[in-house]
């Protein structure tokens, strides 16, 4: 699924905490009940690196991701994450839309 194109900042930021909420990382780790700094240290990482994964700052490399699912019990997470990270919102308006429009124009 492609994700959608926003044309406002408000429907952009609306669409963009939607997703951060809807992150498998964060959904499976409170089904869990396991808090942020428990399963940063299963991992051998810091609470606030499980932090920015979840909330889309920064992005778990393939072995991180294959460490993640098997912590969690988790066989289908690195097909969730992938699906996640494919819906992520895309605001279409852009702080530099004028300028492209004005690029574009002719006369």
């Amino acid at each position: 699924m492609k994700a959608t194109k926003h044309r406002t900042a408000g429907d952009f930021a609306a669409a963009f905490i939607d997703w951060t909420g809807a992150n498998p990382l964060r959904v499976l780790r409170k089904e869990k009940g396991l808090s942020q700094a428990v399963l940063g240290a299963m991992l051998g990482l810091g609470h606030h690196r499980v932090s920015d994964f979840e909330s889309g700052l920064a992005f778990p490399s393939k072995p991180q991701i294959t460490a993640i699912g098997k912590a969690l019990g988790a066989k289908d997470f690195a097909g969730r994450w992938a699906a996640w990270l494919n819906d992520k919102p895309n605001f279409a308006g852009g702080i530099h839309g004028k300028k492209r429009e004005r690029a574009g124009a002719t006369g």
